[in-house]
């Protein structure tokens, strides 16, 4: 770590610390009492507020009230930012109300002209490409905020029909392009996964939220949703299918590696998980993403159902 990182990483140490003594930025930091006090000198330099106290308990301490420095970027840094930053572009809106363009427009501007370029320039061949966000979402910033305040909020939310559900929002997560809304639906008592943009109208109530931590919702959730799917499934799949898994899969799935009976050396895979009825449908067609490079072991209900959406592609091409 070079002199300009190491002080960068000493204001975030301090001005989380508060008070430290010369001893634990010599321990945290692996240097010498000498490039300590260097340290120290440099960061009083740069403006950061510290003033020692003297005797047995003394040492130094950040100024209350005071806002430390601007954080320096070094240019491996700046283009993590700006790549993470290219995960903006394919939203239509984010719960944070800012765009890509936007967030890039104010990164640039506090950068040297020479930074910029170097931005501008490498942004040209670096891209991150995934799916698009397909659809409006007008009530994301709501969404959001009912999540950080811990809100009971009623919505009106369009699938199939009109419906009116009274829910807590707990967490945002965006799949496939599409933004999902994990609750707690308040009628039904139990966890659902809603559709952003099927929200269409959103109103505080005065119920009372529950205090869960992100730990807990997972938990919960996670017991909830294997009681609703009792059935198990096996596949197999060659190495093609594996790197098609590894793109694209689900909680409720997993990548199991087995060696035949008798033969140590070989080891064949299959992807296992849970199941309800109601996702036999889905099941199938995200397995027929597969092609040839899998097969449906178990239950019988699965293979068979694969088996007849098949044939009734092949139906519409005789």
């Amino acid at each position: 770590m070079n002199k300009n990182e190491r002080l960068i990483q000493q204001m975030i140490y301090i001005n989380a610390k508060k008070q430290f003594n010369l001893s634990d930025l010599i321990e945290t930091f692996e240097i010498s009492r000498s490039t300590a006090l260097r340290d120290i000198a440099s960061l009083e330099e740069l403006g950061v507020p510290l003033y020692s106290e003297k005797g047995s308990h003394g040492g130094y301490r950040v100024l209350s009230n005071s806002l430390l420095p601007p954080i320096y970027f070094n240019t491996n840094e700046l283009h993590s930012i700006f790549f993470s930053l290219q995960l903006l572009k394919g939203l239509v809106k984010t719960p944070f109300q800012y765009d890509y363009q936007e967030i890039k427009s104010k990164l640039l501007a506090t950068l040297p002209d020479k930074q910029k370029e170097q931005m501008t320039e490498a942004e040209q061949w670096i891209q991150w490409v995934g799916v698009d966000q397909q659809q409006e979402v007008p009530l994301i910033v709501e969404l959001f905020a009912s999540i950080i305040a811990r809100q009971v909020i009623e919505v009106d939310y369009h699938r199939y029909q009109q419906d009116i559900r009274v829910i807590q929002p707990l967490r945002l997560s965006i799949w496939d392009g599409h933004w999902y809304c994990l609750s707690w639906d308040l009628n039904k008592q139990a966890f659902r996964n809603f559709r952003c943009d099927y929200i269409q109208k959103l109103h505080i109530t005065e119920k009372q939220a529950i205090d869960w931590t992100a730990e807990q919702i997972h938990t919960l959730a996670t017991e909830q949703f294997n009681v609703q799917r009792p059935l198990t499934f096996k596949v197999k799949v060659n190495a093609i299918g594996i790197e098609h898994f590894h793109k694209k899969s689900y909680s409720n799935m997993s990548l199991q590696q087995v060696h035949p009976e008798n033969d140590l050396e070989s080891i064949e895979h299959y992807i296992v998980g849970t199941f309800g009825e109601s996702e036999i449908s889905f099941l199938v067609e995200y397995f027929l993403g597969f092609g040839q490079h899998i097969e449906i072991l178990s239950p019988p209900l699965l293979r068979t159902s694969y088996q007849q959406y098949v044939q009734n592609i092949l139906a519409q091409y005789e």
